[in-house]
């Protein structure tokens, strides 16, 4: 699914991306290669600005799950706090 996913074209003023830090073995696998280099995973070109990139503790899935949904959180708290969005 996420190499079918196509979002529709605009520019954001301001993008943030929270990331996992710990991938899910196979979870860049079908991805271009040219996005796997990409910090933003192709996703700079629909911001304005530099986008901010910032990873809490977990996997993809364990992310939104205790004890690294406080993180998660934490970080969401964060980014909406100090940013223009």
């Amino acid at each position: 699914a996420q190499t079918m996913y196509t979002p529709r074209a605009l520019k954001v003023p301001n993008l943030a991306l929270i990331r996992a830090k710990t991938l899910l073995d196979g979870f860049l696998d079908g991805m271009p290669a040219e996005l796997q280099n990409d910090p933003f995973w192709g996703w700079g070109q629909f911001s304005q600005s530099m986008p901010r990139l910032e990873h809490v503790p977990g996997t993809h899935l364990t992310m939104v799950q205790p004890p690294n949904a406080q993180a998660l959180g934490m970080m969401i708290n964060e980014i909406m706090k100090n940013s223009a969005f």
